[in-house]
């Protein structure tokens, strides 16, 4: 769903939070360029806490600072459908930043994390190795255009760096193990399309793939059958 500058501010936003209560479908959602600060961030945040289809959440170019990115660092902590939390060129400076580093620690479905052109310190920046030391999932850090300089804080985006390249790894490993039988991996989405002629059994062959019982009396699917679940 792309919103992308509607100017929906902070009452747009906690409309679309109030659907994203309900919502088990929705996968990729832009509100970027909105005008949206941290009355509307942290409706939204705390709506997704339980949200368990959301993965891309975009809310870069708004009006987000430290105490909409401390409640999204909450969502961070707790979330586990969200893989690509994108919001560069916000307000952020460093007390948001220490808090989305923290929620790194406990988070397992975070890939992509994009703060570039916020307010960030070097003291900002340093916070994101602790979070990486325990984050194995993480794969994309973001921070360029932010208040530090790299050249003066090289020791600092170096370990950064090396910490990325470990999760990648670490999951490009894992990835090879599981197509070589040797373990499982998370199935976070796939499509079925089942095809054949009339009364082949095609419904019923999705509804046992779906542990749902045999009905003899089912009639005959016209046209085409969509089914979502989870």
């Amino acid at each position: 769903l792309d919103l992308e500058s509607n100017l929906l501010q902070d009452e747009g936003a906690g409309n679309i939070a109030k659907a994203l209560r309900y919502n088990n479908t929705l996968t990729h959602l832009n509100l970027s360029s909105n005008g949206i600060g941290d009355k509307g961030a942290s409706v939204l945040a705390s709506s997704l806490k339980t949200n368990t289809s959301l993965t891309h959440l975009q809310l870069w170019r708004n009006r987000i600072s430290d105490v909409g990115a401390v409640n999204i660092a909450e969502m961070v902590k707790v979330n586990k459908a969200i893989t690509h939390l994108i919001l560069w060129k916000n307000n952020i400076a460093d007390e948001g930043a220490k808090g989305l580093a923290l929620a790194l620690m406990s988070n397992t479905s975070l890939h992509r994390l994009d703060l570039h052109a916020n307010k960030i310190s070097a003291d900002g920046v340093a916070a994101f190795i602790d979070g990486l030391e325990n984050n194995f999932t993480l794969m994309y850090l973001t921070l360029t255009e932010n208040v530090f300089t790299v050249g003066n804080q090289l020791s600092i985006t170096s370990t950064i760096k090396n910490l990325l390249d470990r999760n990648k790894n670490l999951a490009e490993n894992a990835y090879r193990n599981v197509l070589k039988g040797n373990g499982s991996g998370r199935w976070s989405r796939s499509k079925l399309m089942v095809i054949g002629q009339a009364k082949a059994g095609k419904t019923a062959t999705v509804r046992s793939l779906l542990s749902l019982p045999f009905n003899p009396e089912w009639n005959s699917t016209e046209g085409i059958e969509i089914n979502i679940t989870q």
